[in-house]
């Protein structure tokens, strides 16, 4: 899947999402060498209810188990601090057991949320997490 997608494309939309950023999110990024090795999109939650979500975080499979995804959720959790939110969410794959785990590992659990992500060919199946902050 990850190889059929456009880099054209997803540029034109990381560059319109950059351009449109809402004052309730962040776009947090790692740079070494003058190469971003990782990123995380954080802002207030769909769900609403004073909560924050962690909207994406990845790092380069080059730069995993070097403090850096640890790094930027801290950012993220800065921020949502900052904006008052109580809580926290993320939603995971739940065959992502990696980063099931490095969440885990923080504080974060389950809280049964599941949903089913199309795309197109096959579904991707999600779990969201929370924490309180």
């Amino acid at each position: 899947y990850l190889n059929t997608l456009s880099i054209k494309k997803r540029t034109k939309r990381w560059e319109n999402w950059i351009a449109n950023l809402q004052s309730t999110s962040r776009i947090y990024v790692v740079e070494c060498d003058k190469k971003i090795v990782g990123f995380c999109h954080v802002g207030a939650s769909m769900d609403k209810n004073n909560t924050g979500e962690i909207f994406s975080i990845y790092i380069d499979r080059n730069y995993i188990n070097k403090g850096i995804g640890t790094l930027l959720m801290f950012k993220g959790r800065k921020f949502f601090l900052k904006e008052g939110f109580k809580k926290a969410t993320l939603w995971v794959l739940i065959s992502n057991r990696k980063a099931i785990n490095f969440y885990k590992n923080y504080g974060w659990k389950t809280d049964g949320k599941t949903k089913i992500v199309n795309k197109g060919t096959f579904n991707l199946k999600e779990v969201r997490y929370t924490i309180n902050l």
